[in-house]
């Protein structure tokens, strides 16, 4: 990945050209050029970004949260007080849950550096605030680990 970064860091999601087609639904737009990039036994590969691509949309694994939180203005104040960002750069969330969640992982980015630790501590937080996160946090690690979902 760090080769692949090196020629654009913008590249999130890189597949083969061929991943792209026959899993995805997807093929190089025509304005664009894959790159090709020697794998195991000196053998080569032809990848692309998903942002080269065009075709069927893809799969979401993660939804953002929708919802409120119980006692929200109580909940807000108590995360707000340690927050280490300007709560004006949160509120721009759309709903309560997602606020309250944003502002949980802030502060516990405060503490710990790997980002799988971030979303389990967060997730606890927020399950004991008695809200489910399970469709943000679980497809959002999956992402993190560039798991391959198809």
């Amino acid at each position: 990945m760090e080769k692949i970064k090196a020629l654009n860091p913008a590249y999130t999601k890189v597949a083969s050209v061929n991943t792209w087609s026959k899993v995805f639904g997807r093929s190089l737009k025509r304005s664009e050029k894959a790159f090709n990039i020697k794998v195991a036994n000196n053998q080569s590969v032809w990848l692309c970004d998903v942002s080269q691509t065009t075709g069927r949309p893809m799969p979401v694994i993660y939804q953002n949260l929708s919802g409120e939180v119980e006692q929200y203005q109580s909940v807000l104040n108590c995360l707000t007080a340690f927050s280490p960002q300007s709560i004006s750069n949160i509120i721009l969330a759309v709903c309560q849950q997602q606020i309250i969640f944003a502002l949980v992982r802030e502060i516990v980015r405060q503490n710990l550096t790997s980002e799988t630790a971030v979303e389990a501590v967060s997730y606890m937080v927020c399950r004991h605030l008695n809200f489910d996160t399970d469709m943000f946090t679980f497809g959002y690690l999956l992402e993190l680990m560039n798991y391959d979902v198809s």
